[in-house]
């Protein structure tokens, strides 16, 4: 049996591994409330009935279930961005793929087969059935004469929390990422990288790059390199490592290219490795 995980050790992860395992233990889960309301004190005994009285409810078990199944596709790309050598073309690029993904878990077949997996287990763990709420009449300047839709089918009251689940997710990368101006503009300054040599004119609102004719024909000379030219395929970082390896006089010469790349260097792909370094700080004076 595997252990209960934290709901989320870092800022960066969500709560995956931790929904997984109290699905995978769901039925000893309910062992132990039902144990801890019989036999614990007064107080635990409260917070068990309460708890088990949630856990026994299978919509508890239903929106797990739907939340596994929208979030793991967003914990593999949050895994993914932790990366130090992420490029924010390759982070787009990600998302991109999560998102289409995500689009992917609407049709009708897909829901179908998430709601009967999760009714197979409500009979397993004997609990009630999924039933539809009891509809509420809308305000009539919301509707007007016409009469309110209510639908009697549990397949299609939840599919649309389900699909609004999905939308959400979608709308929250489009928005948050892929229709980010900053981050387009960062794609364009990957794209002048030493590893192309090719210029655009986002270059221009960078004056610490220099006048661009001086760094095009840096450029130019960078790429000739025998470092450069015999290395396949061709990195950042490779480009910073050989700069790092020239003499002073040399390195002089590529001044603006150092610049580039010193810039791109500190491109705000991902912030994770800095995060994590100030939570282990924080940890510090709870272990003194």
């Amino acid at each position: 049996m595997c252990n209960i995980k934290p709901l989320c050790p870092t800022r960066w992860l969500i709560h995956v591994p931790a929904i997984k395992a109290t699905l995978e233990q769901y039925s000893p889960i309910l062992k132990t409330l039902e144990d801890a309301k019989a036999n614990c004190s007064p107080e635990v005994s409260a917070r068990a009935s309460s708890l088990l009285a949630r856990f026994r409810d299978p919509l508890t078990l239903f929106g797990l279930k739907m939340a596994q199944d929208v979030l793991s596709p967003l914990d593999s790309v949050n895994r993914s961005l932790q990366s130090p050598a992420m490029t924010v073309a390759g982070m787009l690029q990600c998302v991109k793929t999560v998102k289409q993904h995500l689009q992917s878990k609407r049709p009708n077949d897909r829901f179908a087969k998430l709601l009967s997996e999760v009714e197979r287990q409500i009979a397993e763990y004997e609990l009630d059935p999924l039933t539809v709420p009891r509809a509420r009449k809308p305000p009539a300047h919301f509707c007007g004469q016409v009469q309110a839709f209510h639908t009697t089918s549990v397949e299609t009251y939840y599919r649309i929390d389900y699909v609004k689940l999905i939308d959400v997710a979608v709308q929250q990368l489009h928005d948050r990422l892929l229709n980010c101006p900053g981050l387009a503009r960062y794609c364009q300054l990957e794209s002048t990288q030493p590893l192309t040599g090719q210029l655009s004119y986002v270059v221009c609102q960078y004056p610490e790059l220099g006048e661009i004719r001086s760094l095009q024909t840096q450029l130019d000379m960078f790429l000739s390199l025998p470092e450069i030219t015999g290395s396949a395929p061709l990195t950042l970082d490779i480009c910073t490592g050989v700069l790092r390896n020239m003499i002073p006089e040399t390195r002089a010469m590529f001044s603006n290219v150092e610049s580039l790349a010193r810039l791109l260097l500190v491109n705000p792909a991902t912030s994770a490795t800095a995060e994590r370094s100030f939570s282990g700080l924080r940890r510090l004076p709870t272990i003194c």
